[in-house]
């Protein structure tokens, strides 16, 4: 019976002790994940462009669809928010603070839970501007949402982005 009782507090001891490296990793797994898919609306961005040429009709235009994944389970840290936008627009995020040190047209932000907003600049080819449609995409905090990507001409080869599912 004493075994067994200094067993119980000696694996509760040491949870205790691993469950803040266990948070730790998840998180840092999660935001190294959530920072290839950013770089996965680039890669989408840049195969737009090489393959297409901008046009004035948006319902002419080049379109492909990028799907970013957000991390979920176990081994995932839990997220509040994850959002494609320009730096401006994606401010309230931040608690109104300005997202400092982004030149880039649009970035992708996320926050763990009782976090600070976390930025990745989404760079695009030299000459094309980035644009998001309205407001800032908003993407699910577990799962697959897709982007959807058009080439048009707006003063120079403009990609816009907008949610699709």
């Amino acid at each position: 019976m004493i075994r067994a009782a200094l067993a119980v507090v000696v694996a509760v001891a040491l949870l205790a002790v691993t469950a803040p490296a266990l948070d730790e990793a998840r998180v840092g797994t999660t935001a190294d994940r959530l920072e290839g898919e950013a770089k996965g609306i680039e890669r989408g961005i840049g195969g737009l462009t090489r393959e297409a040429v901008a046009v004035d009709d948006p319902s002419l235009a080049a379109r492909t669809t990028v799907t970013v994944n957000v991390p979920t389970g176990l081994t995932a840290g839990r997220l509040e928010r994850v959002a494609v936008g320009t730096p401006e627009s994606m401010s309230p995020m931040s608690a109104g603070e300005p997202i400092a040190g982004h030149t880039a047209d649009i970035v992708f932000i996320y926050q763990f839970a009782g976090d600070e907003p976390r930025a990745v600049p989404i760079d695009s080819p030299a000459g094309v501007r980035l644009a998001v449609e309205g407001d800032p995409i908003q993407l699910r905090t577990g799962g697959e949402t897709s982007i959807q990507l058009s080439l048009v001409e707006d003063d120079g080869a403009t990609v816009i982005l907008r949610r699709v599912g």
